[in-house]
């Protein structure tokens, strides 16, 4: 029992993943998202960020270089995912299996999903939403 005490709860593990995400876009993307939401689901992660435009990407769009603009975002989502993924396995205390990005130009909202190989290691499990049947 005292095993599981140790283990943080889901709210923890989402609370961390949110902390470490905005610290990371700021650092490898340049802009800081203004609000992440992050819920873990059976076997994964879903993360929501709003406000990621990179401010080259924003001087791209405002010079209307929306293709330029997207392959920007393209490459720059190749680039980050195993950085994400890095990040986020120690966190969950599970392997991640995959990390998809997407993200809107025109609303500056990415959405981010890491498939975990198994349920994270958390102390409440049961608080973590099933797969439906």
């Amino acid at each position: 029992m005292a095993m599981s005490l140790t283990k943080p709860t889901c709210a923890q593990v989402e609370r961390t993943i949110t902390q470490q995400l905005q610290a990371f876009f700021r650092e490898y993307v340049g802009q800081r998202p203004s609000k992440v939401v992050c819920q873990i689901l059976h076997h994964g992660v879903v993360v929501i960020l709003h406000d990621t435009l990179a401010p080259a990407e924003r001087t791209l769009l405002d010079a209307d270089r929306i293709e330029s603009a997207k392959q920007f975002r393209s490459e720059l989502h190749e680039l980050l995912k195993p950085r994400i993924k890095e990040l986020i396995e120690p966190i969950v205390a599970t392997p991640v299996t995959a990390v998809l990005v997407d993200s809107d130009l025109d609303t500056g909202i990415s959405i981010l999903t890491a498939i975990l190989e198994n349920l994270p290691q958390v102390r409440d499990p049961e608080s973590i939403p099933k797969k439906s049947k």
